[in-house]
């Protein structure tokens, strides 16, 4: 029998331009993976023209692996993502499974080359290694082009060593290990009694060493195909003349009083309630009696009876699926997207069930299980 084991993200990974940024765990890579389309273009309405994109084909040129969190600010201050068009992924210490696997996809199916950031130590070859080739845990699908970004021996001058992490592995079994990993002899000697950290460096320094090999291996800027381009300056042509015609409108418009409902609290409390029983009728809950499954029934909108509180005479009708009100329905909206918790209410706290499910409302009551 083969497990599908799933792991935590121990770490995260960013795109360039999006500013998407996703754990590096299983699930998290899993979805994104399966999340992965071409470019579309989103048509100016009341909002600018924009790019609805979702991974690598026109925006990214490399990916960037660094094996410690903490740099983010620092890239995120320099711009380093955007400038290079770099998907940055990063992870506590060795990459786990769920990083190679995005690599593998990303560089592998897009063709682009992964460049490895890490510790002059043990354990920073070892990352550099398990990134190229084959191990017990992941066997690699693609051909990966890696560029070592260091540190290497040529960048610890004047830095500061720290003595090598204890270990009971034996000196020539570490030897082995660091040949296989790529080091070289002379820092292989150093590497047994000694290491050096990515924190050593001055921040100005860490960077002039990325943009300078990133520069020397010759990484360019990205462009989408011609199509793709005459197809947005187009559709942001439209979107800035869209935002003309509003401003002048806006300057025109002379806002009219309105009357502030006197019980504008509770009804936007009971619009609120409204919506997240709607939310129920959108999902199914199979095995979970204790839940109001609106979708079990086509007349099961029926079951609404009416608002609790002050909105008692706001009837949700059959199917009913708007306030008309439409400030009240942003407000409520609002209401919605703060409140936290899952999205389907336990029978015996929604107090919006009618008559008809009184039997199912006991029961839920009597659980001991309900949860809000």
């Amino acid at each position: 029998m083969d497990w599908n084991v799933v792991y935590d993200a121990r770490g995260h990974f960013e795109e360039p331009h999006t500013n998407r940024r996703i754990g590096c765990g299983t699930i998290e890579v899993g979805n994104y993976l399966h999340a992965l389309k071409e470019p579309g273009i989103l048509p100016a309405e009341f909002s600018d023209a924009g790019i609805d994109i979702v991974g690598p084909t026109g925006g990214f040129s490399a990916a960037l692996f660094c094996e410690k969190e903490g740099f983010r600010p620092l890239f995120k201050a320099v711009n380093l993502a955007n400038r290079y068009d770099l998907m940055i992924i990063s992870t506590k210490g060795v990459s786990v499974t769920a990083a190679r696997q995005l690599i593998d996809n990303i560089c592998g199916d897009y063709d682009l080359p992964l460049f490895v950031l890490h510790d002059f130590d043990v354990a920073g070859f070892l990352i550099l290694g398990t990134l190229q080739r084959d191990t017990r845990r992941y066997q690699f699908s693609s051909a990966i082009e890696v560029i070592d970004l260091g540190l290497r021996i040529d960048d610890i001058a004047g830095l500061e060593r720290e003595p090598a992490a204890a270990t009971r592995t034996s000196p020539s079994t570490l030897r082995g290990q660091l040949t296989e990993n790529g080091a070289s002899d002379a820092e292989i000697n150093i590497l047994l009694n000694e290491r050096v950290e990515l924190n050593a460096m001055a921040s100005d320094a860490l960077i002039d060493m990325i943009e300078r090999k990133l520069k020397a291996y010759g990484l360019n800027k990205v462009l989408p195909d011609d199509d793709l381009l005459s197809e947005a300056y187009q559709a942001f042509h439209h979107s800035q003349q869209l935002r003309k015609k509003f401003e002048k409108i806006e300057n025109e418009l002379e806002a009219s009083e309105i009357e502030i409902p006197k019980n504008l609290a509770d009804r936007c409390q009971a619009e609120a309630h409204r919506r997240q029983l709607l939310q129920c009728a959108s999902r199914r809950t199979a095995g979970a009696p204790r839940f109001l499954n609106l979708n079990q029934s086509r007349n099961s909108s029926r079951a609404v009876d009416r608002a609790d509180g002050a909105a008692g005479s706001w009837r949700l009708a059959p199917r009913q699926a708007h306030c008309e009100d439409r400030a009240l329905a942003g407000l409520a909206r609002q209401c919605c997207l703060a409140r936290e918790g899952p999205d389907l209410l336990p029978v015996a706290r929604s107090g919006l069930v009618s008559s008809r499910f009184s039997r199912s409302r006991e029961k839920a009551r009597s659980s001991s299980h309900a949860t809000c």
